[in-house]
């Protein structure tokens, strides 16, 4: 007999899109919830018109078929050097990697000028910078950074471009510090990444999805874990009447950090001109919404027999929901639907040192997309906000995961 809470799901970035992996103990890894698994296969339905009004069967392609997984997943695990399973997953729903760096600073001038996002250089001026990178996060001795030209080394004096001017020495070279994940518009040469999904069942392998790709959603409430939500589909590989023996396997699931109601600015939002609103907020979701979209074949280049080519993200309108009180007085939205004027949001959970490290989300450009309708939350009046996120160059979005 199959029991909900006795399933358990892998997932592996794929080396070869569409090529399953094989997943062992560490893929399994994951505190998952709200699963959900399911299948179709191709099917013709028969609407003769014949003597009698019996319906005929219909005519079902056994082997042409595709898989669907959704599950909420935590955003806990990795380390400056490996990325996280929900780092893997977030790949598969249209996300680059890169390396994020960390630096031991010194002698350190206008702290307070820093704030993330902002671009970051080794000469007094942004025009003679010769090796930039954007900021991530900053302690007394040690800077994050995402590279964006050039190397920094031991010795460099690195900058921000504010009026009033951040400095400070760097004493050492660049380390691993953890990953940056933001959207990438796929082209033939460089096609999006795809994973391998696998679900475990009363002793079966009950369902293996390679190639598998989707949509998501970062979502992050106050005193729970952030989460991932993903919903991905691929061809089917296994299934059902196919599936093969296996046996659970003993995973150790990583502890999450939290977003803290005790931290300040763990949800922030910052107006166009750099004025930092700390709204009463409880949370806070960043919704991808990709267009995905299956590809039947009749041959050529399909997965395995699925009778289907590795499915596509064709486009996406990525937006930011919150839940502030009204407070017209230190965040106006009645001003921002009216102005159109463009805000960023950050949130935040963890810390460098934590064994999860410190999970960063920004977006550096929002803009409120419809009217405000107040409600009432515990007998407060407070809105339910959806915004749009805006870019020019794949950075509508950012997820940063920092270690120290």
């Amino acid at each position: 007999m199959a029991l909900a809470r006795t399933r358990q799901i892998g997932l592996k970035l794929e080396s070869t899109a569409g090529t399953a992996e094989t997943l062992v103990a560490a893929d399994f890894s994951m505190e998952i919830k709200d699963h959900q698994g399911g299948r179709e296969s191709a099917t013709y339905e028969r609407e003769s018109v014949r003597g009698t009004l019996s319906r005929r069967p219909d005519a079902r392609a056994g082997s042409s078929r595709m898989g669907s997984q959704s599950f909420a997943m935590e955003m806990s695990g990795g380390s400056a050097a490996t990325v996280a399973k929900w780092g893997e997953a977030i790949q598969a729903l249209g996300y680059g990697r890169e390396a994020v760096k960390q630096i031991a600073i010194s002698n350190t001038d206008n702290t307070e000028s820093l704030r993330i996002g902002q671009v970051l250089g080794n000469a007094l001026v942004q025009s003679s910078a010769t090796k930039t990178a954007i900021f991530v996060h900053a302690t007394a001795d040690t800077i994050w950074i995402l590279p964006t030209a050039g190397e920094f080394a031991s010795s460099d004096t690195i900058y921000n471009y504010e009026s009033t001017q951040f400095s400070a020495d760097l004493d050492g070279n660049p380390t691993d510090g953890g990953h940056a994940f933001r959207p990438l518009s796929t082209t033939t040469a460089a096609p999006h990444k795809t994973v391998t999904i696998q679900e475990l069942n009363d002793g079966l392998s009950y369902q293996l999805i390679a190639g598998a790709r989707g949509t998501g959603a970062i979502m992050m409430q106050v005193n729970q874990p952030p989460t991932l939500s993903i919903e991905m589909q691929g061809p089917l590989i296994t299934a059902g009447s196919d599936a093969t023996a296996a046996s659970a396997f003993v995973v150790d699931v990583p502890v999450p950090p939290v977003v803290d109601n005790c931290r300040a600015g763990t949800i922030s939002v910052r107006m166009s001109d750099g004025t930092l609103k700390t709204p009463l907020v409880t949370q806070v979701d960043f919704t991808l919404n990709n267009n995905v979209v299956n590809r039947p074949t009749a041959g050529g280049e399909q997965v395995g027999t699925s009778g289907y080519a590795l499915p596509m993200i064709t486009d996406r309108t990525p937006t930011v929901s919150l839940d502030p009180e009204a407070n017209l007085s230190d965040l106006d939205l009645h001003q921002l639907v009216l102005t159109g004027d463009l805000f960023s949001v950050e949130s935040a959970a963890g810390t460098p040192a934590g064994a999860n490290g410190l999970i960063k989300v920004w977006s550096p450009a929002a803009q409120l997309n419809a009217d405000l309708e107040p409600t009432a939350r515990d007998g407060l009046d407070s809105y339910n906000i959806e915004a749009k996120l805006t870019g020019d160059d794949d950075n509508e979005l950012y997820v940063f995961h920092v270690f120290a």
